[in-house]
């Protein structure tokens, strides 16, 4: 499961302008057949073409089943349980999915028997972002009783797979902590855990050299445990280059702030650095051709550790940026051997 998860992880490809080259594919030749064409104009709220605006593509990546094995229909990030006032909250987050039917939550007072299911919950099926879902079992729960919850994920053949079972413990008293990010470093997603003593008003921004890149979070929460992703991405959504960071969080209450700080590196491996495009013109026009559509690769960590066949899937997204401008994104569902037209407009 272990090696699953960190192959989830890794799974999705940043590849973009300027991203770290420390591996480089071993792949197989392109097919005409399967590539695409963007083509397109990057202009201001006037509609006068920007010079010089960079367009960069990020690729989604998914892994190549192995003869006679079954894969996993999604990437699971992580599944986690709090008591609230109205029960005990239920989260898990996928970073894609592929062939996803339906979710099922099981729960028991035992670790390794007597589970019976407490809800089923559709899927969303395909989605190369991924999906949170959110689940709250209000049934009567006993304060100093703890509770065992298995999750399943059933594709759409019927097949069912099983992931971990997280345990919620009796009504705690919470103090407040600020947990390191995990992974760290990591590619392509961590995340953050923190308790609160009581309500606070809660700030957690990770910065570079002092300077915040990006707000996480802004905003009141309540006394308990909370947690939150991290993309490794800046406020205005473009993916920050690997480094040294640092996540900062500030609690706020009554007469009294505290604050915590603790060093988060990113590792991006730039897995697809031979497919990256980058184009800039005088007249704000670009075009990115062969686009690698299906095509199969293998995909290897920072370390050199091999992470088996990946192949592209059929989404792209593409960005527009130019210094002093908002960033502009558009993500396409691509047939194969096609062209597409888009019009950015940057303000």
């Amino acid at each position: 499961m272990k090696q699953h998860v960190f192959l989830c992880i890794l799974m999705v490809g940043l590849a973009f302008y300027g991203c770290s080259k420390d591996s480089v594919p071993t792949e197989t030749p392109l097919d005409t057949a399967t590539s695409t064409i963007i083509s397109g104009t990057v202009k201001d709220s006037s509609g006068n073409p920007i010079d010089s605006a960079a367009i960069k593509v990020k690729y989604y990546f998914s892994a190549v089943s192995k003869q006679n094995a079954k894969t996993d229909p999604c990437s699971l990030v992580s599944f986690t349980a709090i008591r609230t006032s109205s029960g005990v909250q239920l989260r898990w987050v996928t970073d894609s999915e592929w062939d996803t039917y339906e979710w099922e939550i099981r729960r028991s007072i035992q670790i390794d028997s007597n589970y019976a299911t407490i809800a089923k919950i559709p899927a969303v099926g395909v989605n190369p972002y991924g999906y949170t879902y959110t689940y709250v079992d209000s049934s009567s729960l006993v304060a100093n009783q703890s509770y065992y919850y298995m999750l399943s994920v059933i594709d759409r053949t019927g097949h069912r797979y099983d992931y971990s079972i997280i345990q919620i413990g009796p009504l705690p008293t919470y103090n407040d902590v600020f947990n390191s990010a995990s992974p760290c470093p990591f590619s392509g997603s961590t995340a953050f855990v923190y308790s609160l003593a009581c309500s606070s008003q809660v700030l957690l921004a990770i910065k570079q050299k002092d300077q915040t890149v990006r707000t996480l979070v802004n905003q009141l929460f309540v006394t308990g445990l909370h947690s939150v992703m991290w993309d490794g991405k800046d406020d205005y959504s473009a993916s920050l280059a690997s480094g040294y960071f640092t996540s900062e969080l500030t609690f706020a209450r009554h007469d009294s702030t505290f604050r915590y700080s603790k060093p988060v590196f990113i590792n991006i491996v730039d897995s697809a650095s031979s497919r990256v495009n980058s184009y800039s013109d005088a007249q704000g026009a670009f075009t990115i051709s062969d686009l690698p559509i299906d095509s199969v690769f293998n995909m290897t960590d920072a370390m050199g550790t091999d992470l088996g066949n990946v192949k592209v899937c059929d989404s792209v997204t593409v960005y527009a940026v130019k210094n002093g401008y908002t960033a502009n994104k558009v993500t396409f569902v691509l047939g194969k051997n096609t062209t597409s037209m888009i019009d950015f407009i940057l303000r």
